[in-house]
């Protein structure tokens, strides 16, 4: 980004490029080293230059409903997307051509994915978790791009919907309506630990940079952070008034390799925390924007409700996707 978009908020598109802008709510996004891809109830996909905040280029439509989670890796020049209509499309990166759709990738909204370097993850209404093989579904085909179900596995036993999925190399760490957690173990596909934490159903999850602890985000308004081993509660963060709906990890000198948690919730605030140096497993609030007043500077509609749907950061700004039409971001404090 320019070096003035380095000291304040700004927004994909610009203002000056409204008609760029996604036609409704914005449900995911995905960030690379030279793009914010951006997921849309309007069903279409958005790549934007992370240097001028506008289109890399014309929006990707191929998901016949709202569009729910996205992911990008550079390295692979691949996008997935998950949607209500139960699809996972593959796009390339650079180019927005599709790889390969799925069709009936699950029976009903595919809610969350994640990556490793040899799996994606996802998670969805239907309740169940899926294993799919990265180099297998990356790999185009010219002559047919519609693949039926070709998941490694299905992982079972979830009894609401599965809302956040993070991976490491040897675990599958998934999080439901249901209000638990349970850790898979990736050869073997079985569960070897639920975890039953929160008070309501969980709705965000991520690993610490070290995979030993679990960071989880609920509609009991709070962040906590369990032990991956033992399945204890070591913090319960209380800094939202409404559901947690997305967190990101700031890798760096902290907790368990955790230099800043980042949080998005359904009370139209994003929050930075850090730990307090010297006191065991206690965070601190460092930050709070409000969404629905940056947004009204770009947003002509005064009082536009803006639910926070997901948050990212690249160790220098954060991000945050919401119920504008807008993607913002802000420096990191």
């Amino acid at each position: 980004m320019a070096s003035k978009a380095d000291q304040e908020c700004v927004f994909f598109p610009p203002k000056a490029f409204q008609s760029e802008s996604h036609d409704s709510s914005i449900y995911s996004m995905a960030l690379t080293t030279s793009y914010l891809v951006t997921a849309s109830r309007d069903q279409t996909i958005r790549v934007w230059s992370l240097e001028t905040q506008r289109l890399a280029y014309p929006p990707l439509k191929a998901h016949v409903q709202s569009v729910l989670c996205v992911l990008a890796d550079e390295s692979l020049d691949i996008i997935f997307s998950g949607s209500v209509d139960g699809r996972i499309i593959i796009w390339r990166l650079s180019t927005g051509e599709i790889v390969r759709i799925i069709e009936i990738a699950h029976s009903e909204s595919v809610l969350c994915m994640a990556i490793s370097s040899s799996h994606l993850v996802t998670g969805s209404k239907d309740k169940s978790v899926k294993i799919w093989d990265l180099v297998q579904i990356t790999i185009p085909n010219s002559k047919e791009e519609v693949y039926s179900d070709s998941s490694v596995a299905t992982l079972n036993g979830h009894t609401a919907a599965v809302n956040g999925v993070a991976i490491s190399e040897s675990s599958i760490v998934t999080g439901s309506g249901d209000r638990t957690i349970r850790i898979w173990d990736i050869e073997t596909q079985k569960c070897v630990r639920t975890i039953p934490g929160h008070e309501k159903g969980i709705a965000a999850l991520g690993l610490s940079p070290d995979g030993s602890k679990i960071v989880s985000g609920s509609s009991d308004e709070t962040l906590r952070i369990f032990d991956i081993q033992t399945g204890d509660e070591l913090s319960c963060l209380m800094g939202h008034s409404n559901l947690v709906r997305s967190l990101c990890i700031v890798v760096g000198d902290g907790l368990f390799g955790m230099k800043y948690l980042i949080s998005g919730g359904y009370d139209e605030s994003v929050v930075v925390w850090t730990p307090i140096i010297g006191v065991a497993n206690k965070w601190e609030i460092v930050k709070k924007f409000k969404v629905s007043k940056d947004l009204a500077m770009i947003d002509e509609n005064p009082g536009t409700v803006a639910r926070v749907f997901k948050v990212l950061c690249d160790g220098k700004r954060v991000f945050c996707a919401n119920q504008g039409n807008f993607a913002i971001s802000w420096p990191l404090p």
